[in-house]
């Protein structure tokens, strides 16, 4: 058996130390409290989203592209034994820390709603979507990110952006967001609020899903495109 879907059922158990050439496993939307994939090493797809997860070890999984373990309870994730991963949706878990320094493959990360104090993007240039939104973090540096087509960043702990560097972006979100918590979010780019590109927040205001300001302790806050280059 190479591959095994059995999601949306009431799975509590799923032993899988016998199938060790399995490549995919999609288990999502089950009961499983624990998940044991260290003997299915030619795992290249897993997906085991909303279970009650509070530990996940993909060390063995070498070969791993795809992993979404969101909507679980992890607390913790490590992913330095998977290089060649490039799709990662790990969101609405309690993860405080995620390294990505062994991950140069990644093309997506979604790690909203955690409670993330940093990220560290540096080591990867390939990403080309990044949803950190609902986390708490207080400096995002992408400068080594020139891929970066789609970025959410709101809810976080940031007084500024410098995006500068990310010029294929086509999606930007950044409210709320403290700033400098009197009246302006510093956004360096490389157009100013008389250039911003079609598709950045917030430059559709008849949609109602875009903000053109927030409130932060009491002070609106409202974004300042800066044209640096």
């Amino acid at each position: 058996m190479t591959s095994l879907i059995c999601e949306g059922n009431q799975l509590s158990v799923l032993d899988l130390s016998e199938s060790t050439v399995l490549t995919s496993l999609l288990c999502g939307n089950n009961y499983l409290t624990a998940l044991d994939v260290s003997n299915n090493t030619a795992l290249i797809s897993l997906e085991c989203n909303n279970n009650q997860l509070t530990a996940l070890n993909v060390s063995n999984n070498i070969e791993l592209t795809t992993l979404h373990c969101n909507n679980n309870q992890l607390v913790t994730l490590d992913l330095s034994g998977n290089a060649l991963l490039e799709e990662l949706r790990c969101y609405n878990n309690h993860l405080s820390a995620l390294h990505f320094s062994e991950n140069s493959a990644l093309k997506e990360i979604n790690c909203h709603d955690n409670q993330l104090t940093e990220l560290d993007l540096s080591k990867n240039g390939a990403l080309g979507g990044v949803n950190c939104r609902n986390n708490r973090l207080f400096e995002l540096v992408l400068s080594e990110n020139t891929a970066l087509e789609i970025l959410n960043c709101a809810g976080n702990r940031l007084t500024s952006l410098d995006i500068t560097k990310n010029t294929l972006l086509e999606s930007f979100y950044c409210q709320n967001n403290p700033g400098d918590g009197i009246s302006k979010f510093s956004v360096k780019a490389w157009f100013d609020n008389d250039s911003i590109p079609e598709g950045f927040y917030p430059n559709l205001p008849d949609h109602p899903n875009y903000q053109l300001s927030w409130q932060y302790n009491d002070n609106w806050i409202s974004v300042d495109y800066q044209k640096t280059i």
